[in-house]
């Protein structure tokens, strides 16, 4: 008798991909779990995902930092993030990708283990190397998916991408 495992993120979580955020083929997935709770993480078709990442870092511009979010147990000095918003920059050997969260919520956490191991975020896209955590608009979340691709749309656009080239 032949099991299948379903990973955890595919039994708990609905994925959602958001393409050309701030260009070209910078696209995000945005898994949201069950809890409405939305886990940001790059695409596969995301250019870094590819490159040689060099550095991530939440220090978006000079005094503005994601790191120095005051992001206590109840999460009342989480900032509001609208969809455009930039969570972080990754820095490739060519390029500097600025990754935006792609929903409208509160800032709940980011993932600074990313600061000292960026491969993450290629390896383990899903899991460890998550890029931040975002909640919704409480009673918002459901409209908030709405502008967003799922998986069979996500593939859709990227086949019609890669048949344009």
């Amino acid at each position: 008798m032949s099991e299948t495992h379903v990973s955890v993120v595919d039994r708990y979580y609905t994925k959602f991909y958001k393409i050309d955020t701030r260009g070209p083929s910078e696209d995000i997935q945005i898994i949201q779990h069950s809890n409405k709770l939305c886990v940001i993480t790059l695409a596969p078709s995301h250019p870094a995902i590819t490159r040689q990442i060099t550095q991530i870092s939440y220090d978006i511009k000079p005094g503005v930092s994601r790191c120095n979010n005051d992001l206590s147990k109840r999460k009342q000095g989480a900032p509001f993030m609208d969809s455009n918003s930039i969570l972080c920059l990754i820095k490739c050997d060519d390029k500097i990708y600025k990754i935006c969260g792609g929903i409208r919520g509160k800032l709940v956490e980011i993932n600074d283990r990313l600061v000292n191991k960026p491969e993450l975020v290629q390896i383990k896209r899903e899991t460890d190397g998550f890029i931040a955590i975002i909640q919704p608009v409480h009673g918002k979340s459901d409209t908030e998916c709405l502008n967003l691709l799922n998986y069979n749309q996500y593939i859709n656009e990227i086949n019609k991408r890669n048949d344009d080239v």
